[in-house]
């Protein structure tokens, strides 16, 4: 196996200045996000890697293992909801937090199914004391809103008002870092103890909303409402907001197809399935969307180890109907190597559709 060594502090500066002009060049984000997809290191204790030639394999429960240890591990809750459990002390958290990140990045580094990067770079931008400076890391919220502010902000303020409980603590412009907590804890997970545009229902409604921008008429089910409204499960929701913009600008740029979609939710035994239904529409170029490139390339690797994905569609060639296909976007046997994912499985049907049905599974 070829190895290319890459200093931390090298790899640090080039992923900061990416993220600057991405954040200044609204332009650039899209182009940006798509090179920094491709972007994996693998790190051991001294030195970092770019690694090739090892395959590892799409699992959303991997992700839920790691974004559960908010609930189960004293050390983790202490960032979201237990911050004043006796015994525990900010400082006793910094002095333990080099020990703690080695853990996470077993997650990413040291195993055969990997969480995705970002979704390991939301949580470590958001904990991280050392997350210091102009070119600190961004994590996001809910409604896909940048942030810098996290565990490393409050260090100085919480020294210089020792007696003030830490979600009492409050910035310069205002705002409780109270506020920040609850914006982490509903970026990582579907939740129903907080506000309503947290739960599961409005965050893709109103992300939907948000895309579309009154492109098509859309229209949301009872079940979506019924079912949707109770979801409470660990997901790493930014990169699902980064799927369903990608999905809403496909619907969009071929309204011409159809002007009315509907989007339905059905649980099951272990998750949830979402369904955006474009009625109407149809898919073509059977070649592209087995071996994926540009917006479905980006869409499957914002879904890695997030969600599994299905497309299904009417199918037409050269104009003429040739009934429908299946895509399996991600699976259980979708597998990553050197950065690149497998090819998507296709499956012909001589039924129709109606139109092209996106199905985004989300596991408990």
């Amino acid at each position: 196996m070829s190895k290319n060594k890459v200093s931390s502090k090298d790899r640090i500066d080039f992923i900061s200045f990416m993220k600057r002009i991405a954040s200044s060049r609204h332009d650039l984000t899209s182009r940006i996000d798509s090179r920094m997809e491709t972007v994996s290191v693998a790190v051991d204790e001294k030195t970092s890697y770019v690694k090739s030639g090892k395959e590892f394999h799409h699992s959303p429960p991997k992700m839920i293992e790691f974004l559960r240890l908010f609930s189960v591990d004293d050390h983790y809750k202490w960032y979201t909801h237990k911050w004043d459990q006796s015994g525990v002390t900010l400082e006793n958290l910094i002095k333990a937090q080099p020990d703690r990140i080695r853990q996470l990045s077993e997650f990413l580094f040291h195993s055969e199914n990997p969480i995705n990067k970002r979704t390991y770079g939301q949580v470590l931008s958001f904990i991280n004391f050392n997350n210091t400076g102009d070119d600190n890391y961004l994590w996001y919220d809910n409604e896909g809103i940048a942030n810098r502010t996290g565990w490393h902000s409050i260090v100085e303020l919480h020294k210089q008002n020792i007696d003030t409980p830490i979600e009492n603590l409050k910035f310069s412009d205002g705002s409780l870092f109270l506020d920040y907590i609850r914006k982490f804890k509903s970026s990582i997970e579907f939740r129903t103890d907080l506000r309503m545009d947290d739960r599961f229902h409005k965050v893709i409604r109103n992300s939907i909303k948000r895309y579309i921008n009154g492109a098509v008429q859309v229209e949301y089910t009872g079940n979506f409402r019924k079912i949707g409204y109770d979801v409470n499960i660990y997901c790493d929701i930014n990169r699902v907001i980064s799927a369903l913009k990608i999905i809403c600008d496909w619907i969009v740029k071929h309204k011409v197809n159809g002007s009315n979609v509907i989007v339905d939710i059905s649980a099951n035994n272990d998750g949830y399935e979402l369904t955006i239904m474009h009625s109407g529409s149809y898919l073509t170029n059977i070649g592209k969307m087995q071996n994926p490139s540009g917006d479905f390339a980006k869409l499957r690797n914002s879904l890695f180890s997030v969600c599994d994905l299905t497309i299904s569609g009417d199918y037409k060639e050269l104009g003429e109907n040739k009934g429908s296909i299946v895509v399996y976007g991600l699976d259980s046997e979708t597998t990553m190597e050197d950065n690149h994912l497998s090819d998507c499985k296709i499956y012909h049907k001589n039924e129709l559709v109606g139109g092209v049905k996106y199905n985004i599974k989300f596991y408990k």
